[in-house]
Protein backbone atom coordinates (compact mmCIF):
# COMPACT_ATOMS: atom_id res chain seq x y z
CA UNK A 1 0.00 0.00 0.00
CA UNK A 2 1.61 3.43 -1.20
CA UNK A 3 0.66 6.60 0.98
CA UNK A 4 -2.01 7.94 -1.52
CA UNK A 5 -3.83 4.46 -1.02
CA UNK A 6 -3.28 4.41 2.81
CA UNK A 7 -4.51 8.48 2.95
CA UNK A 8 -7.83 7.06 1.06
CA UNK A 9 -8.42 4.28 3.21
CA UNK A 10 -8.71 6.68 6.13
CA UNK A 11 -11.15 8.83 3.96
CA UNK A 12 -13.25 5.59 3.74
CA UNK A 13 -12.76 4.77 7.55
CA UNK A 14 -14.33 8.14 8.40
CA UNK A 15 -17.35 5.96 7.26
CA UNK A 16 -17.36 3.94 10.79
CA UNK A 17 -16.32 6.72 12.70
CA UNK A 18 -19.64 8.72 12.16
CA UNK A 19 -21.39 5.97 13.78
CA UNK A 20 -19.51 6.36 17.18
CA UNK A 21 -20.82 8.90 20.04
CA UNK A 22 -17.51 10.72 21.12
CA UNK A 23 -19.63 12.48 24.42
CA UNK A 24 -21.07 9.07 25.80
CA UNK A 25 -17.92 7.67 28.41
CA UNK A 26 -15.69 5.03 27.04
CA UNK A 27 -14.71 3.76 23.51
CA UNK A 28 -16.67 2.13 20.82
CA UNK A 29 -20.01 2.91 22.01
CA UNK A 30 -22.77 3.97 18.73
CA UNK A 31 -24.87 6.92 19.14
CA UNK A 32 -28.10 4.77 20.22
CA UNK A 33 -25.54 3.96 23.74
CA UNK A 34 -25.22 7.82 24.30
CA UNK A 35 -29.24 8.26 23.61
CA UNK A 36 -29.95 5.46 25.90
CA UNK A 37 -27.41 6.85 28.38
CA UNK A 38 -28.87 10.59 28.15
CA UNK A 39 -32.15 9.34 28.68
CA UNK A 40 -32.91 11.27 25.49
CA UNK A 41 -34.55 8.45 23.02
CA UNK A 42 -36.11 9.18 20.20
CA UNK A 43 -39.25 7.44 19.11
CA UNK A 44 -41.03 7.58 15.70
CA UNK A 45 -38.72 8.25 12.99
CA UNK A 46 -35.65 7.42 14.85
CA UNK A 47 -33.87 5.02 12.69
CA UNK A 48 -34.43 7.50 10.03
CA UNK A 49 -33.03 10.12 11.83
CA UNK A 50 -30.42 8.57 13.33
CA UNK A 51 -29.34 7.29 9.40
CA UNK A 52 -29.47 11.49 8.44
CA UNK A 53 -27.53 12.63 11.01
CA UNK A 54 -24.77 10.07 10.18
CA UNK A 55 -25.05 11.57 7.10
CA UNK A 56 -24.98 15.66 8.41
CA UNK A 57 -21.67 14.19 9.77
CA UNK A 58 -20.28 12.89 6.64
CA UNK A 59 -21.42 15.76 4.83
CA UNK A 60 -19.03 18.19 7.85
CA UNK A 61 -16.51 15.78 7.29
CA UNK A 62 -16.14 16.28 3.63
CA UNK A 63 -16.22 19.89 4.02
CA UNK A 64 -13.24 19.73 7.13
CA UNK A 65 -11.12 17.89 5.23
CA UNK A 66 -11.50 19.78 1.57
CA UNK A 67 -11.08 22.79 4.07
CA UNK A 68 -7.80 21.71 6.51
CA UNK A 69 -5.22 24.08 6.35
CA UNK A 70 -2.36 21.19 5.93
CA UNK A 71 0.48 21.77 3.36
CA UNK A 72 1.27 18.01 3.27
CA UNK A 73 -1.31 17.60 0.02
CA UNK A 74 -2.70 14.60 1.13
CA UNK A 75 -6.17 15.93 2.14
CA UNK A 76 -7.77 15.54 -1.68
CA UNK A 77 -6.76 11.60 -1.14
CA UNK A 78 -8.88 11.33 2.53
CA UNK A 79 -12.03 13.03 0.77
CA UNK A 80 -11.55 10.67 -2.16
CA UNK A 81 -12.11 7.88 -0.08
CA UNK A 82 -14.57 9.43 1.86
CA UNK A 83 -16.15 9.73 -1.31
CA UNK A 84 -15.60 6.14 -2.48
CA UNK A 85 -17.52 4.89 0.84
CA UNK A 86 -20.30 7.41 -0.19
CA UNK A 87 -20.94 6.17 -3.21
CA UNK A 88 -21.33 2.90 -2.15
CA UNK A 89 -22.41 3.32 1.53
CA UNK A 90 -24.90 0.15 1.68
CA UNK A 91 -21.66 -2.11 0.77
CA UNK A 92 -19.37 0.25 3.49
CA UNK A 93 -22.22 -0.07 6.36
CA UNK A 94 -22.29 -3.98 5.68
CA UNK A 95 -18.59 -4.26 5.72
CA UNK A 96 -18.64 -2.46 9.17
CA UNK A 97 -21.13 -4.42 10.51
CA UNK A 98 -19.47 -7.82 9.46
CA UNK A 99 -16.37 -6.81 11.22
CA UNK A 100 -18.10 -5.60 14.23
CA UNK A 101 -19.65 -9.36 14.28
CA UNK A 102 -15.94 -11.11 12.90
CA UNK A 103 -14.78 -8.69 16.14
CA UNK A 104 -17.30 -10.28 18.79
CA UNK A 105 -19.51 -6.93 19.33
CA UNK A 106 -22.64 -5.81 16.66
CA UNK A 107 -23.43 -2.72 14.83
CA UNK A 108 -27.30 -0.90 15.36
CA UNK A 109 -26.72 1.88 13.22
CA UNK A 110 -26.60 0.84 9.42
CA UNK A 111 -28.41 -1.94 9.54
CA UNK A 112 -32.22 -1.20 9.10
CA UNK A 113 -34.13 -1.03 5.55
CA UNK A 114 -32.50 2.72 4.62
CA UNK A 115 -30.76 2.14 1.47
CA UNK A 116 -28.78 5.60 1.39
CA UNK A 117 -27.72 4.37 -1.51
CA UNK A 118 -25.05 7.27 -4.23
CA UNK A 119 -28.47 8.98 -5.53
CA UNK A 120 -29.61 9.19 -1.75
CA UNK A 121 -26.62 10.20 -0.38
CA UNK A 122 -26.79 13.17 -3.12
CA UNK A 123 -30.05 14.14 -2.55
CA UNK A 124 -29.25 14.57 1.44
CA UNK A 125 -26.13 16.34 1.41
CA UNK A 126 -27.72 18.84 -1.28
CA UNK A 127 -30.49 19.21 1.55
CA UNK A 128 -27.93 19.57 4.07
CA UNK A 129 -26.20 22.65 2.32
CA UNK A 130 -29.42 24.77 2.01
CA UNK A 131 -30.32 23.72 5.80
CA UNK A 132 -26.98 25.20 6.32
CA UNK A 133 -26.72 28.13 4.81
CA UNK A 134 -30.59 28.93 6.33
CA UNK A 135 -29.26 28.13 9.80
CA UNK A 136 -26.10 30.55 9.64
CA UNK A 137 -23.79 28.64 11.75
CA UNK A 138 -26.55 27.39 14.72
CA UNK A 139 -25.92 23.64 15.37
CA UNK A 140 -29.59 23.89 17.06
CA UNK A 141 -31.14 24.92 13.69
CA UNK A 142 -29.42 22.34 11.50
CA UNK A 143 -30.10 19.74 14.06
CA UNK A 144 -33.63 21.10 14.41
CA UNK A 145 -33.98 21.29 10.31
CA UNK A 146 -32.62 17.76 9.77
CA UNK A 147 -35.37 15.89 12.02
CA UNK A 148 -37.53 17.04 10.01
CA UNK A 149 -36.47 15.84 6.95
CA UNK A 150 -37.13 12.29 8.36
CA UNK A 151 -40.77 13.71 10.08
CA UNK A 152 -39.07 13.18 13.45
CA UNK A 153 -39.57 16.02 16.56
CA UNK A 154 -36.97 16.21 18.42
CA UNK A 155 -37.22 17.25 22.51
CA UNK A 156 -34.96 19.70 24.10
CA UNK A 157 -32.93 17.09 25.27
CA UNK A 158 -32.43 15.19 22.11
CA UNK A 159 -31.37 18.53 20.41
CA UNK A 160 -28.70 19.17 23.14
CA UNK A 161 -27.49 15.53 22.68
CA UNK A 162 -26.91 16.01 18.99
CA UNK A 163 -25.29 19.38 18.93
CA UNK A 164 -23.10 18.25 21.68
CA UNK A 165 -21.68 14.99 19.51
CA UNK A 166 -21.51 17.50 16.44
CA UNK A 167 -18.77 19.24 18.41
CA UNK A 168 -17.20 16.11 20.05
CA UNK A 169 -17.17 14.63 16.21
CA UNK A 170 -15.70 17.56 14.70
CA UNK A 171 -13.36 18.07 17.29
CA UNK A 172 -11.96 14.75 16.84
CA UNK A 173 -12.25 14.82 13.00
CA UNK A 174 -9.36 18.06 13.73
CA UNK A 175 -7.52 15.81 16.01
CA UNK A 176 -7.04 13.41 13.21
CA UNK A 177 -6.25 15.19 10.42
CA UNK A 178 -3.62 17.09 12.11
CA UNK A 179 -1.93 13.61 12.92
CA UNK A 180 -1.81 12.90 9.30
CA UNK A 181 2.00 14.02 9.04
CA UNK A 182 3.81 12.42 6.11
CA UNK A 183 5.85 10.97 8.70
CA UNK A 184 2.88 9.32 9.96
CA UNK A 185 1.73 8.63 6.84
CA UNK A 186 4.20 6.69 5.59
CA UNK A 187 4.24 4.66 9.07
CA UNK A 188 0.93 3.68 8.05
CA UNK A 189 1.27 2.60 4.82
CA UNK A 190 4.03 0.42 5.51
CA UNK A 191 2.18 -0.89 8.56
CA UNK A 192 -0.63 -2.01 6.28
CA UNK A 193 1.73 -3.24 3.31
CA UNK A 194 2.08 -7.00 3.27
CA UNK A 195 5.74 -7.86 3.86
CA UNK A 196 7.89 -9.73 1.51
CA UNK A 197 7.98 -13.08 2.54
CA UNK A 198 11.72 -14.60 3.30
CA UNK A 199 12.58 -18.04 2.95
CA UNK A 200 11.11 -20.11 5.63
CA UNK A 201 8.73 -16.97 6.79
CA UNK A 202 4.96 -15.57 6.61
CA UNK A 203 3.87 -12.99 5.19
CA UNK A 204 2.80 -9.93 7.71
CA UNK A 205 -0.56 -7.89 7.34
CA UNK A 206 -1.67 -5.37 9.55
CA UNK A 207 -4.62 -7.05 11.47
CA UNK A 208 -6.99 -4.15 10.89
CA UNK A 209 -5.84 -4.41 7.03
CA UNK A 210 -6.92 -7.65 6.95
CA UNK A 211 -10.07 -7.71 8.89
CA UNK A 212 -11.20 -4.99 6.08
CA UNK A 213 -10.38 -6.96 3.76
CA UNK A 214 -12.25 -10.13 4.94
CA UNK A 215 -15.35 -8.15 5.68
CA UNK A 216 -15.34 -6.46 1.99
CA UNK A 217 -15.25 -10.37 0.48
CA UNK A 218 -17.66 -11.69 3.31
CA UNK A 219 -20.15 -7.88 2.01
CA UNK A 220 -19.51 -9.46 -1.83
CA UNK A 221 -20.64 -12.78 -1.18
CA UNK A 222 -23.82 -11.70 0.73
CA UNK A 223 -24.73 -9.73 -2.25
CA UNK A 224 -24.32 -12.45 -4.75
CA UNK A 225 -26.41 -14.75 -2.73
Amino acid sequence: MNNEEYMEYEGYKLIEAALFSYTFSGTGYELTSGLSAARALPSAGSDAFLMDYVLFRLYLAEKTIRHFPSGFGCMDRVAAGLQDGLHNLPLALRTFSLLRNLDGSFLLLGGGEIQADKAFVEKRFAEFRRIEAFSSGSLEKMISALASLSCFTPNASVITYFVEETKAFLSFLQKKLSLLTPCRISQGARKMTPALSLPGTEAVLDSSFLALLTGLALSCLVMLL
